[in-house]
């Protein structure tokens, strides 16, 4: 008897875990644990975490979906990789459903270091299809790297969650981020690729204290950030801060249906259809911005065919360069400018300039560098109401002031690296840089602050390649030290 026993027990351990793959059944246990041991994990049928249970994914495991099938939580998942083993998670064939996780507020699920690739259908065709859809649910998502998905992240009633250092690169029609009713909600150094079709790259309705910063938004159908209302409720508390937005067909940031007490500082705003609009009794505030070779600089307007009213919007201490039109407002709208630089239209308002802002290397791609140099025309001429610059001088105007850097040591001089393409890229770079001493030392450092590569050149090396390519998508550093000074710059690998 004890010996059928066993032989029963390997069987239905070789029928579990065959060719070195696990197929996964539709109920797991209440807190599973998938292992690389037991990696790939194949499911054939829709997996439901049930409520109080939890999912743990250990790193580097790879799962299986097949179509039409759905990971759906009620419970909580923990998708733990690192960056030396992610998580994959993608179609068995060629498309699968996508990641549901159903009124999850009180248990927080953490995605990281995860890669999801070819979700394309939600469960019920009333919801929006995301690879991540999010209601009533508490999430966090971080280091993440979605791939060719129908949308990106849906979130719906997901107060406070975080989505942070992520790249988003799906092909095909669909927001990259849409969130609702999601109070202090944060999008930070985040890499969103082009966003197709009649859809923003991230896009925030009625949702209160929304932080989004310092991320890449290259290029789209529609809009680069745009928040507004849902159910006649607006947004009220969002900041826009530190962002690079590029080659977006309509507007880089668009502020709409009544949202109140909103932020929108130090972003680069490069080549879009209007760089910043207010519509429909939003209220917002530009300040320290930088907006190059947009059809519209700024636009503050009154919305046809939308009842909330006109816009609001006040500009300060920002750039608006090489732009078919500088300024414009409806009758019925608001705008005011003050110490503001336009290259050839003089703004009306207190303070205003037109002149030369010497962009350091301007270009209507994600290439162009916009610190300023020594002789622009922004310099020392911001509001002097404003805080001093770090070198106890009057504010720039711009993003960017004076001998600005990622962590500068000399204030004297200006020694920022001048382009480094393609960024991100693959791993291949090369980078244009002004030494200044005979011997230079360029290190790469990982998030971690770990030296991957080293080299010393002379410095009448103008232009430098470097092969990164084996090592793992992510965020680098890349650091040029010479005799008096130390620039950083911030790389990524897809």
């Amino acid at each position: 008897m004890k010996a059928r026993l066993i032989i029963i027990s390997i069987l239905l351990i070789f029928t579990k875990q065959f060719a070195g793959q696990t197929n996964l059944p539709s109920t797991l246990d209440c807190n599973e644990i998938l292992t690389i041991a037991g990696s790939p994990y194949i499911v054939n049928t829709s997996i439901t975490i049930q409520a109080n249970c939890s999912l743990t994914v250990d790193a580097g495991v790879e799962i299986q979906m097949a179509e039409n099938t759905h990971l759906i939580v009620k419970g909580k998942v923990d998708f733990i990789g690192t960056a030396a083993q992610p998580i994959f998670i993608h179609a068995k064939d060629t498309i699968w459903g996508n990641i549901f996780l159903d009124s999850t507020n009180t248990q927080k699920s953490i995605f990281n270091y995860v890669k999801i690739e070819n979700a394309r259908n939600s469960i019920d065709i009333n919801q929006n299809p995301a690879a991540l859809y999010g209601k009533y649910s508490s999430l966090e998502i971080k280091n993440c790297y979605f791939k060719n998905n129908l949308r990106c992240i849906y979130i719906y009633n997901c107060p406070n969650t975080l989505i942070k250092s992520c790249i988003l690169d799906s092909t095909n029609t669909g927001e990259k981020i849409l969130g609702q009713y999601c109070d202090n909600a944060v999008v930070d150094s985040s890499i969103l690729y082009y966003t197709h079709g009649d859809c923003d790259a991230i896009d925030f309705d009625a949702s209160k204290n929304v932080v989004i910063s310092n991320n890449y938004l290259y290029g789209g159908d529609d809009d680069g950030i745009d928040i507004g209302q849902t159910d006649s409720v607006g947004c009220d508390g969002v900041t826009m801060e530190g962002n690079y937005i590029y080659n977006f067909v309509n507007k880089g940031i668009s502020c709409g249906e009544y949202c109140v007490n909103v932020d929108v500082n130090y972003n680069v705003i490069v080549g879009c259809g209007l760089g910043i609009g207010a519509k429909s009794g939003a209220y917002v505030i530009a300040d320290h911005n930088t907006l190059y070779h947009n059809r519209v600089g700024i636009n503050s307007y009154h919305h046809l065919n939308q009842i909330w009213g006109p816009g609001h919007l006040t500009v300060n201490n920002s750039i608006i360069d090489d732009s078919d039109t500088t300024w414009n407002v409806d009758p019925t709208a608001f705008l005011s400018v003050f110490y503001s630089l336009s290259n050839d239209t003089l703004i009306p308002g207190i303070g205003n300039i037109t002149g030369d802002p010497m962009f350091f290397s301007p270009l209507p791609n994600p290439s162009g560098n916009f610190h300023l140099l020594p002789l622009s025309a922004a310099v020392d001429n911001g509001d002097p109401a404003f805080a001093l610059d770090p070198d106890g001088s009057r504010s720039d105007i711009g993003r960017y002031y004076l001998n600005q850097n990622t962590s500068v040591t000399n204030l004297n001089q200006y020694r920022e690296f001048q382009i480094i393409y393609p960024n991100p890229g693959n791993g291949n770079f090369t980078i244009r840089l002004i030494p200044d001493y005979k011997i230079n030392t360029l290190i790469v450092q990982n998030i971690l602050g770990e030296t991957i590569w080293k080299n010393d050149f002379f410095g009448n090396t103008r232009e430098y390649q470097i092969d990164l390519s084996y090592q793992s998508s992510g965020i680098y550093y890349l650091k040029h030290y010479s005799k008096n000074n130390l620039s950083i710059q911030k790389v990524i690998i897809y």
